[in-house]
């Protein structure tokens, strides 16, 4: 059997075991996320769900090391590639102890960043870094202490762009989907057989909570939100990921920029959260305070349903994946961003302008 469905299969038995586990766990001691006027849900559900990925990544990679393969032991794989897994193990442990306070007891903004941080640092002084932007910004290969700076920025920056698109069934945990099968394929062109498989068993863990988080229910105790705890280990692990893809040791068959190769699936979260916060800032309020204007509570305003927003965010998420893969083959990086960011607000403006133009609306 090969590796990657062997990989496959247990996750889903280990990450639907956890996930159970989980959600009745929550269920039985009340760890609510109750609602509010910012929040879509009436009523009380448990944000734990996210809870499964980081031990079914785990447990399910250590089974792996068991198994002997036509090729040779995983185990051999997982020794050759410990230099690459130990800074993942660490800073996951990092956040995904963060994630739980902040589930179980709230952490302030300030605290999550510093905790976000170190485990920036640690990546960095583990040897994984930005080395090189391939253009963008119009920058190439970066000074180490450079390469710090903006690895730990890019941490901070998409764990907690993972976590403010959120917000929706289903939102977070598809767009992570999608950029978890893109990164196994772009691990397997590359031949880095071990990071591929750690991406399809992070993929198989996301079904369980997807299937309880978009179909379960409340009244039959089986309804449960990802929470802190899932969405900024994802956002450290797809960040890793990229910065493992960017390496300039890598090299690929096709014209794409290296730089847009590693991060294309995350354009849609990132894009959202600079309009979010430049949205705040321009009204005066903390960037930081959530509200109901990210992309998805537009679609919702529009009168859509929210899983038929689930469906437009997610193409539109592809399509601007696919876009800036195809624009990087012609366009500088730099302003290929600045191109796509200016559509992106465009298309904001528009969909503003729309809910405006309803009756009986409201402003957020």
């Amino acid at each position: 059997m090969s590796v990657f469905y062997l990989a496959l299969i247990l996750s889903l038995i280990i990450g639907g075991l956890i996930e159970y586990w989980v959600v009745k766990f929550a269920y039985r001691n009340r760890l609510f996320d109750k609602p509010n006027a910012r929040k879509l849900h009436k009523e009380a559900i448990p944000r734990l769900g996210g809870l499964a990925f980081a031990p079914t990544l785990l447990i399910v990679t250590l089974l792996l090391t068991l198994w002997d393969s036509p090729s040779g032991p995983i185990s051999f794989h997982v020794e050759d590639n410990m230099h690459l897994l130990l800074p993942l193990l660490i800073t996951s442990a990092i956040i995904f102890a963060l994630g739980i306070i902040d589930d179980l007891v709230g952490l302030r903004y300030r605290t999550k960043f510093i905790g976000q941080a170190l485990a920036g640092v640690v990546m960095c002084a583990m040897g994984i870094y930005l080395t090189d932007l391939h253009g963008m910004f119009f920058l190439n290969q970066l000074p180490a202490w450079l390469g710090w700076i903006i690895t730990i920025f890019a941490i901070i920056y998409v764990t907690n762009a993972i976590n403010f698109v959120d917000g929706i069934d289903g939102l977070a945990s598809s767009l992570c989907a999608i950029t978890l099968i893109y990164d196994a394929v772009a691990f397997v062109k590359v031949k880095m057989i071990i990071m591929a498989v750690l991406a399809i068993i992070l993929l198989a863990s996301l079904l369980p909570f997807m299937l309880m988080n978009m179909f379960g229910s409340s009244h039959g105790r089986t309804k449960t939100f990802m929470g802190d705890t899932g969405a900024m280990f994802l956002g450290l692990t797809l960040t890793y990921f990229g910065v493992l893809l960017n390496s300039e040791t890598v090299a690929y068959d096709y014209n794409f920029n290296q730089f847009v190769f590693a991060f294309a699936p995350l354009v849609l979260p990132c894009f959202d959260v600079i309009r979010v916060v430049a949205h705040r800032v321009r009204n005066h309020k903390s960037p930081f305070l959530a509200d109901k204007n990210h992309i998805h509570h537009k679609f919702i305003a529009l009168g859509l349903s929210p899983h038929a927003t689930l469906a437009v965010v997610f193409s539109t998420a592809v399509f601007l994946m696919l876009a800036v893969l195809w624009g990087s083959i012609y366009i500088d990086p730099t302003l290929l961003l600045i191109l796509s960011f200016i559509v992106w607000m465009i298309c904001n403006y528009t969909l503003t302008h729309l809910i405006r133009k309803k009756p009986k609306y409201e402003k957020s």
